[in-house]
């Protein structure tokens, strides 16, 4: 039930480094999260968020993110680096449904990534 209160029914999540098009529908993107996020620690910041209200039931927003990703060798996604550290920005987009606002794109651009090998 968290899907529903964080994303749009239709909603898109778009990780340009991982695939060139955009995870969609909702339960794809789930399973990418799911499967991108198991047997790792994540560290992960969302600051200084800027949002543009562009009409009364939708907005975007751009916010800043650093995250740090500890995962270990038997990581789904393992690619002989157990450490990622990663800058960028999270652009998305906002609905406002009868439930309240939700999710509907996020697309998350990191400008800078370092990995290292931690064993």
């Amino acid at each position: 039930m968290w899907r529903n209160e964080v994303f749009a029914h239709d909603a898109a999540l778009h990780v340009p480094e991982s695939r060139p098009k955009p995870f969609t529908p909702l339960d794809q993107l789930i399973d990418y999260v799911r499967e991108s996020t198991a047997d790792q620690v994540s560290v992960h910041h969302g600051q200084t968020p800027i949002f543009k209200l562009v009409s009364d039931t939708t907005a975007t927003g751009i916010w800043v993110m650093e995250d740090r990703l500890y995962r270990s060798k038997e990581h789904p996604l393992y690619d002989g680096s157990t450490f990622l550290h990663g800058f960028g920005h999270y652009r998305e987009t906002y609905v406002k449904l009868d439930c309240g606002w939700r999710i509907q794109t996020t697309q998350l651009t990191r400008l800078r990534v370092e990995m290292t090998k931690v064993f």
